[in-house]
Parts: C-alpha cells; sequence; structure tokens
C-alpha cells in the first residue's frame, strides 16, 4: 500500500514538473514571437505611441493613456497595428441595429487620432481627414482585424479615414476604422481602428483607388 502511495506521488511530482516546464516553455515562446513581431515592425515611429512591450518580451500592452480610454489591442503585424473598443451593448441584434443605424462618431479628435497627428507633424509631415467613403474604401482593400461568422454583423463606412503625407505629397500611412457586432449572451459592437503603414501599403492604396477618391473625398488637413 505504501509502495502504491509513493509511486502515485512521484507520478504527480513528475507530472507537475513536465506541466511547469511545458507552460514555461509556452510563456518563453510566446515572449519571442512578440519580440520577433515587434523588431519586424516597419514604422515603430507610429507603432510606439499607442504600443508598448517589455524589454523579455512577457508583457504587451497599449500605453496607458490609450488604454484608459478602454482600448484594448487587436492585432499587429509588420505594416498595421489595430485596437478595438467596445461601443455599444445591446440584448439583440434588432437594437443594434438600430444603434447603428444613429452612429455618429467624432474620428477627428479621439485620443488615437491625436496620436497619429502628433506622430505624424513630429515627422514633418501632414494628414488629411477623409469621409467616410474613403473610410470603405480602404477596408475594401485590407484586410481587417477580425472575420465574417454567424452571429455577426459587420459596418465598414461609417467612420472617417486618415492618411499621413509626407513633403513630397507621397502616402506614408492611413486610418480606417471597421465595426463588427457579435452575439454571445447578449450583442455588442466592436470598432476598430487600424493603422497601416510602409511603403508596400502606400503604394498598393495608390495604384488600388482613383485620383478622384483623394478629392473628392477629403475634408480638411488636421
Amino acid at each position: 500500500m505504501k509502495k502504491t502511495i509513493g509511486c502515485l506521488l512521484l507520478s504527480l511530482v513528475m507530472f507537475s514538473g513536465q506541466a511547469s516546464a511545458g507552460f514555461f516553455d509556452d510563456l518563453f515562446d510566446v515572449s519571442a514571437k512578440r519580440l520577433k513581431r515587434y523588431e519586424s515592425v516597419m514604422d515603430k515611429q507610429m507603432v510606439d505611441a499607442f504600443y508598448t512591450l517589455s524589454p523579455d518580451g512577457k508583457t504587451e500592452s497599449l500605453v496607458e493613456d490609450i488604454a484608459k480610454e478602454k482600448f484594448s489591442l487587436s492585432s499587429m503585424g509588420a505594416s498595421m497595428i489595430s485596437v478595438q473598443k467596445t461601443m455599444f451593448t445591446e440584448s439583440n441584434m434588432n437594437y443594434l441595429i438600430n444603434d447603428m443605424n444613429s452612429y455618429s462618431y467624432d474620428s477627428s479628435s479621439d485620443i488615437l487620432v491625436q496620436k497619429y497627428v502628433a506622430v505624424a507633424k513630429a515627422r514633418g509631415n501632414i494628414v488629411k481627414l477623409y469621409k467616410p467613403q474613403m473610410g470603405k474604401i480602404i477596408n475594401s482593400l485590407f484586410a481587417v482585424p477580425f472575420e465574417h461568422m454567424q452571429q455577426t454583423a459587420e459596418w465598414y463606412g461609417l467612420d472617417n479615414a486618415l492618411i499621413e503625407y509626407d513633403q513630397n505629397g507621397s502616402p506614408v500611412s492611413f486610418m480606417a476604422r471597421a465595426h463588427q457586432a457579435r452575439t454571445t449572451l447578449g450583442v455588442d459592437d466592436y470598432q476598430y481602428t487600424s493603422i497601416y503603414f510602409g511603403k508596400k501599403n502606400c503604394r498598393y492604396l495608390e495604384n488600388n483607388t482613383k485620383n478622384s477618391d483623394f478629392q473628392e473625398y477629403v475634408i480638411r488637413e488636421l
């Protein structure tokens, strides 16, 4: 009997050790992936205005003043960063759709835009504000940070878009917003704000958007 109990205890210790080792291996792997992803970012000046990562890669978050506004990180890659925020919560999709039908949001002055414009101006560039139709165009050209699923609804052209230009008039980065409503216990609408950068993204935007769109949908310089 004692021998059986001893074997069981030994097995538990060995299992616990293996589980702990696996946990730390996974943690190290996640940290390494975060560090590698950040290293690949093409516009760290822009990303650093929104995102922070500890030197060991164990902790990532949005910068404090953005996090206080209840935004959270959605996704990040070499040429984009996206944050999300819950805008509406309703008991069913019909109520949520009514909210979206009357949706009105000042996309020219929230903290994300303030940060974005500040970075652009700090490096000698300008930012132009565009009508929501430009946001819809951008969302049609670039991958949004969510996928359509059952029990979801999406909106792609409700918010203003912004484009950063250098002194030669070439785009450097651009911001667009999209929404997805998802059903869980109730229905939540999430606003996603995505910033795209890098020469490849900017060239793709120019090559796949009509010149008249940039002229027709511009509102003003910020």
